[in-house]
């Protein structure tokens, strides 16, 4: 699975338009530009901070290497998310 931001999202339908107003087969008009704007998120997702991600795990399972594994695992997909190694 890949994720996409609304602006990789947002170019690829405005280019789509585009090639089809190019062909002739659709206009590139107003209604369009307001459905691309219309896809830019209301409300974006945030991602939890380091603390918050420890937060989660401070309590849990009695094993401390599993709370570590399980901290880590959710900071290493926080991190891929964010778009690679920070």
């Amino acid at each position: 699975m890949k994720l996409y931001t609304s602006e990789d999202l947002i170019k690829a339908i405005a280019f789509g338009f585009g090639v089809c107003h190019k062909e002739d087969r659709a206009p590139f008009n107003k209604e369009m530009i307001e459905f691309i704007k219309s896809l830019e998120p209301t409300t974006p997702i945030e991602l939890p901070t380091d603390e918050e991600i420890g937060q989660e795990f401070k309590h849990g399972s009695e094993n401390w290497e599993v709370r570590q594994a399980l901290e880590f695992g959710a900071k290493w997909m926080r991190n891929k998310i964010q778009g690679g190694n920070k």
